[in-house]
């Protein structure tokens, strides 16, 4: 299967580069801030856009193989990689954009605290987070979110206000409480395993 995945990776067009076994990069890409979870990936792709995203699916898929996403790689029991499946790792997928007139901002699924709090805290804005600066985003915001502002402000979770999800078809939808509030409800707390956030969207 290893081979097989790594095959149909690099044939696939994907932008961001496809990470095996024996790349000198391995072991630094497949580890995780939670050193007990040292799993052995049978792939890493680092991906660069959405359809990199989605050919991970598909691949994925067509390899009968576990998939692994990785936002800030902070998942406590280790949920951000996987043995001998596929690891696929958004980091670069980091952009962080602001709607000063709709007040609110645009977050990559591999976007890092940090990087949310250097593009708001200056302007004078926030969105309650975590208090470690290289928690992920993505993984923060779908887990609900506490920090040092949540009984001011809420959750993380509660200022959602949208987000573009790579489901399992491979399909890209753009979903909020208006054009989907089933999966809007269910990115929101109801449940797991829906697809693959690309972007949030919070107020």
């Amino acid at each position: 299967m290893h081979g097989r995945l790594l095959s149909k990776l690099a044939s696939s067009g994907c932008r961001g580069p496809v990470i095996g076994r024996d790349h000198p990069d391995y072991d630094n890409a497949r580890r995780v801030w939670n050193g007990l979870a040292d799993r052995r990936p049978a792939a890493i792709l680092q991906a660069q856009s959405v359809d990199d995203v989605r050919r991970a699916i598909d691949w994925a898929a067509q390899s009968n193989a576990l998939l692994a996403v990785r936002g800030g790689g902070h998942s406590i029991p280790g949920l951000s990689t996987c043995d001998d499946g596929l690891e696929l790792d958004l980091s670069e997928l980091n952009s962080v954009v602001i709607n000063e007139e709709a007040r609110t901002v645009d977050v990559g699924g591999g976007a890092l605290l940090g990087d949310l709090d250097q593009a708001l805290v200056p302007r004078g804005n926030v969105v309650p987070a975590g208090v470690i600066s290289h928690t992920g985003v993505g993984g923060l915001t779908l887990g609900g979110g506490m920090g040092r502002l949540s009984r001011a402000f809420g959750l993380t979770i509660d200022h959602l206000a949208g987000a573009e999800i790579v489901t399992a078809d491979r399909a890209v939808n753009w979903i909020d409480i208006y054009s989907d509030p089933e999966l809007f409800w269910g990115l929101r707390g109801g449940g797991g395993n829906f697809g693959i956030v690309t972007r949030f969207r919070s107020r």
